[in-house]
C-alpha cells in the first residue's frame, strides 16, 4: 500500500513487458518488441496459440508462458512470421520486388550450379535451394497486401483488382511449386523459378516511373550483348533481348504523357520564381523516388526523337530474331542491338536532367 493504492495481483517473476520483449528480440523482432508484435498479431492469419500462466495466489507466473512461446517458435509456427516482418514489414511494394528479384536470381543460380553437380553434396544444395523457394514464397503475401492496398487506392475495377491478386497468389504457388520440384530433384524447378523472376520483373516495372523503367531496359539491353549463355542465369541473351523489348515498349508508351505533366506541372508557377514540381508517382499506381521538373524543349524533342528511333532500331532485331536464333544473338544484329543500348544510354543521361534540375532548385 503506497499513497493509497494497494496491489492486488501481480506477476511473481517476469514482467509482461520483459516477456513480449524477451519472446520478441528471440523472434528477431527489435528492441522494444511490442509495436513489431503487435503488427505481427494484426496481419498473422496462423493458428491461434492459448498460453497458460500458472496462479499463485492473487499473482500469476509468466515465465511458463514464454517457455510456451519458445515451444512453438521451435516448431516454426512464430519464426516465419516474424522473418517476414523483420526482412519486409517496413518495405515499400518497390523495395520489395526488388529485393524478390534479386534473391530469385541468386536461388536460381544456387540451384543451376547444384544440377550441374554430380557429387553427393548436390541433395543438400537443392534441399536448401527448396527452403529459400519457401521463404521466397511467404514473401509474396506482405508484398501483396502492400500492393492490392495501394492498387484499390486508385481503381474500383474489381476485375483488374481480382486480375492482380490472381497474379500474386501464382506467384506464390509458384514459388512453392518450384521448392517441390527442388525437393524431389527434378531440374523443372528451374523453369518456375524463371517464372517467378518474370513475374517480380514485371511488376517492379510497372510500379517504376519511365526514368526508373528505363534504367530496367538499359539493364536488359546490356545483358542481351553477351556471347555466351550461362546456364547460372534465370535468362539467356535472347531472353533478355526479349525483355528489353518489352520494357523499353511501355516506356515509350508512358514518357510523352509523363513529359506532358511534368511540363504542365512547371507552368503552375509557385510565385516566387520557381518551377512546381510534379511528384513520381502522378502516373503511377505507387510513389517511387522523388519530385521531377520539366526538361527543356530541346531536350524533350530529343528525347522523343532518340524513343523513336529506338522503338525502330528494336522492331528489327525482333524481326531477325527466331527460335532457330538459339540463346545469344545472331551476330548480324549485334549492330542493331549496340545502337539500341547506346540510344538508351543517351536517353537516360537526357531524362536524368528532371532531377538534377530539382536538386539545382531546392
Amino acid at each position: 500500500q503506497n499513497g493509497g493504492i494497494r496491489t492486488i495481483g501481480a506477476s511473481l517473476d517476469l514482467h509482461a513487458g520483459q516477456l513480449v520483449d524477451r519472446v520478441g528480440v528471440s523472434m528477431g523482432l527489435s528492441f522494444p518488441a511490442g509495436p513489431g508484435l503487435e503488427k505481427l498479431a494484426q496481419a498473422s492469419c496462423g493458428p491461434k496459440a492459448r498460453l497458460k500462466a500458472s496462479v499463485e495466489g492473487t499473482g500469476c507466473h509468466l515465465s511458463g508462458a514464454e517457455t510456451q512461446l519458445y515451444a512453438l517458435m521451435k516448431d516454426g509456427l512464430c519464426k516465419e512470421d516474424a522473418a517476414m516482418e523483420v526482412r519486409f514489414g517496413g518495405k515499400e511494394p518497390d523495395e520489395i520486388l526488388e529485393s524478390l528479384v534479386s534473391s530469385q536470381r541468386k536461388a536460381f543460380a544456387a540451384a543451376a550450379a547444384a544440377f550441374e553437380d554430380d557429387s553427393p553434396a548436390r541433395v543438400a544444395a537443392l534441399e536448401k535451394a527448396a527452403a529459400q523457394q519457401r521463404e521466397l514464397s511467404k514473401a509474396w503475401l506482405p508484398l501483396s497486401d502492400k500492393l492490392l492496398e495501394s492498387f484499390r487506392a486508385g481503381t474500383t475495377n474489381e476485375d483488374e483488382i481480382a486480375a492482380l491478386s490472381k497474379t500474386l497468389r501464382d506467384a506464390a504457388d509458384g514459388a512453392d511449386g518450384a521448392a517441390d520440384a527442388l525437393e524431389a530433384l527434378s531440374p523443372d524447378a528451374l523453369d518456375a523459378m524463371r517464372g517467378g523472376e518474370s513475374v517480380a520483373c514485371g511488376l517492379r516495372a510497372w510500379l517504376a516511373d519511365p526514368v526508373r523503367q528505363l534504367g530496367f531496359a538499359l539493364e536488359a539491353q546490356s545483358n542481351a550483348l553477351a556471347r555466351t549463355a550461362s546456364t547460372r542465369l534465370v535468362r539467356t541473351p535472347v531472353m533478355e533481348q526479349g525483355a528489353a523489348i518489352s520494357l523499353f515498349k511501355s516506356f515509350s508508351e508512358r514518357i510523352e504523357p509523363w513529359l506532358d505533366a511534368l511540363e504542365k506541372a512547371g507552368q503552375n508557377d509557385a510565385g516566387d520564381g520557381t518551377a512546381a514540381s510534379v511528384p513520381a508517382d502522378s502516373l503511377t499506381p505507387a510513389a517511387i523516388g522523388g519530385a521531377q521538373v520539366p526538361l527543356s524543349e530541346e531536350d524533350r524533342k530529343e528525347v522523343l526523337r532518340l524513343t523513336e528511333e529506338t522503338s525502330g532500331t528494336l522492331s528489327l532485331i525482333a524481326m531477325g530474331v527466331s527460335p532457330e536464333s538459339g540463346d545469344v544473338l545472331p551476330e548480324d544484329q549485334l549492330p542493331n542491338a549496340r545502337a539500341a543500348a547506346d540510344n538508351m544510354a543517351e536517353l537516360l543521361a537526357l531524362l536524368s536532367k528532371t532531377q538534377q534540375n530539382q536538386q539545382q532548385q531546392q
